[in-house]
């Protein structure tokens, strides 16, 4: 006898019910959804709208035949339920759907993707028309194809769906309809020329613009009963599409402001920022917290713990992804405002025959590489003092010395890269070529002979005492420079060595004595650098993960040549009691 299917009608309703009543900790923009609904069950028949408890029953019917794992069915709690009951429930009076947009934001580890596999394959079986097509798209290819492999894994773990359904290495093809379902790479124009029915768009917080929705949305418009599903956590630009659709559009709608018939809206998130201290509160915006949900709260306390341990780069990061907070971007290493005030225009002959230290940069020969000069105060010597630590890496202390310091700076990139960059957005390399702050080299990758020889130049009009270098690229340029006299020694790559110039290099520019010459690159920079810590207070810059490409070798090279000055030991003679100057 055959399995009598589950009326869900009373369970969604109950769902509502313990969310409106505060049996289930839920958050305002989740109470407003369930009201919107509940209103329109009221009211939307003024608007031409109806609400049909088969067409919502259907997809949850399906979800039964659809295995996560083998002879294992996919486990819909009651927010899921929820969902996809109210989703496909609502339809208009001249036969379409209502919902022809949906906005989902949410924590991660809360099942959105699956979500969404299970509404794909709803749309190629049943759903969707003959021919449909749908598309999943994310900014990293590696996102799109975990929609795409859940998707796989389904049809590949459901006999029933087998029978009408087969999978390839990038397509799920539906013979009896000619449905299809693909992933796409985040460049625009691998949808060109797609006739989406049901698209979806994954982690749009990582979309630094609407191009990919453009394209998708220009076929979606043109199909009768066609979806674009947008799924996502929150990030930490909020100056893009994805921030600036959730408060100018998304949020209204279910604030009532705004009256979009066409999109359903969903936000699991928490109601203030404060509530990071409230793990009580954490459901909010991790529906998986519910009963007999995937996550774990007391794993999410510990998580929580260790990020704080991390420093502050991490307890954003767990904000945004773990409680599904819009949050400002990783603080930045030194605020560019603070930056300018610490420089100021000077010429280069000011520095000729003075002493200076180095770093340099090469991790990258088909890109930007840096050079950086630190030049101390002519006295400096004067007041140093003995360290007694035998075992110290660094000697010395440029807070204990007055007055000011420079910084002289070299930047290469290869002539092919330059063009590249500037296609993406990075205009102001031609200016910064033409002012002379950038060399460019012929070819796709830059030749270090070509750089060995203008460090060689550099070293004839000032005293380079010692050269710091990242060793990866530049064992082979730092023997040739070491043939040359001028003394170059790797700078090992660690927390360890880096947090003491680093934390002196901050404190020189918030004490506006370090003197940068306003070099335009370095401060485009110093705009990319965001400090890490470890556990134990240590530190160093890297590149905000949001911004890359962008580059902060420049910054990274001044450390290293602070570092290089603050460890030099002096045993060594300078070039110039060996040869003199050259006269210029």
């Amino acid at each position: 006898m055959a399995k009598a299917p589950k009326n869900y009608n009373p369970i969604v309703w109950q769902y509502e019910e313990d969310v409106l009543s505060g049996k289930i900790v839920a958050g305002r923009l989740l109470k407003l959804a369930i009201r919107r609904h509940r209103k329109d069950l009221r009211e939307g028949a003024k608007r031409g709208l109806y609400f049909d408890p088969e067409a919502a029953q259907a997809i949850l019917d399906f979800g039964e035949l659809v295995n996560l794992e083998p002879d294992t069915p996919i486990v819909l709690f009651p927010f899921q339920q929820w969902e996809l009951y109210a989703f496909y429930g609502w339809q208009r009076r001249d036969g379409t759907r209502r919902f022809r947009k949906k906005y989902k934001s949410c924590a991660r580890g809360n099942g959105k993707t699956p979500m969404e596999a299970l509404q794909i394959l709803y749309h190629l079986a049943i759903d969707g028309p003959y021919k449909a097509e749908a598309y999943v798209s994310a900014n990293k290819e590696e996102q799109a194809k975990i929609c795409f492999g859940d998707v796989k894994a389904m049809l590949t773990n459901s006999p029933e769906l087998q029978d009408v359904m087969s999978a390839s290495a990038e397509q799920i093809y539906c013979p009896e309809n000619s449905s299809k379902f693909r992933f796409l790479t985040s460049n625009p124009s691998t949808a060109d020329g797609s006739r989406p029915t049901y698209a979806v768009l994954d982690e749009y917080h990582e979309f630094e613009n609407d191009k990919m929705t453009e394209v998708l949305s220009s076929g979606l418009i043109k199909k009768k009963n066609s979806v674009l599903s947008i799924i996502t956590t929150r990030g930490f630009h909020k100056d893009w599409p994805c921030a600036i659709y959730e408060r100018k559009v998304a949020i209204p709608t279910l604030e009532g402001s705004l009256i979009n018939d066409d999109l359903f809206v969903v936000i699991y998130t928490q109601d203030s920022e404060d509530e990071f201290d409230k793990p009580e509160t954490w459901q909010k915006s991790n529906p998986m917290l519910c009963e007999g949900g995937v996550l774990d709260l007391v794993t999410l306390i510990r998580e929580r713990d260790d990020k704080i341990n991390n420093g502050e780069e991490s307890v954003v990061a767990f904000k945004t992804k773990n409680l599904n907070w819009w949050c400002d971007a990783p603080t930045s290493f030194v605020a560019e405002t603070i930056w300018i005030k610490s420089g100021t225009k000077w010429k280069e002959e000011e520095v000729y025959g003075m002493q200076c230290w180095g770093g340099l940069d090469m991790a990258q020969t088909n890109d930007f590489c840096a050079l950086a000069l630190f030049f101390p105060p002519e006295d400096w010597q004067v007041h140093e003092c003995d360290i007694d630590d035998d075992k110290a890496i660094y000697v010395r202390s440029p807070i204990r010395v007055p007055g000011k310091y420079r910084m002289l700076w070299r930047f290469w990139i290869p002539e092919a890269k330059k063009q590249q960059r500037i296609s993406n957005g990075l205009h102001a390399l031609r200016d910064w070529e033409k002012d002379g702050h950038i060399r460019l080299l012929e070819g796709n990758v830059i030749d270090p002979r070509e750089i060995e020889k203008d460090i060689i130049s550099l070293s004839e009009i000032v005293d380079i005492r010692q050269l710091m270098y990242d060793r990866y690229n530049c064992n082979s340029t730092a023997i040739a420079l070491n043939e040359q006299g001028i003394s170059s020694i790797d700078f090992p790559q660690t927390m360890a060595h880096f947090t003491t110039p680093t934390k002196n290099f901050r404190d020189l520019v918030l004490q506006k004595r370090l003197d940068h010459g306003h070099n335009p690159i370095a401060t485009w920079m110093m705009r990319n650098s965001v400090p890490i810590t470890d556990t134990n207070g240590n530190i160093k810059i890297t590149k905000d993960p949001k911004r890359a490409p962008e580059k902060v070798d420049g910054i990274v090279a001044g450390i290293m040549a602070l570092g290089s000055w603050m460890s030099d030991t002096l045993e060594d003679s300078s070039i110039y009691d060996k040869r003199g100057f050259i006269e210029l």
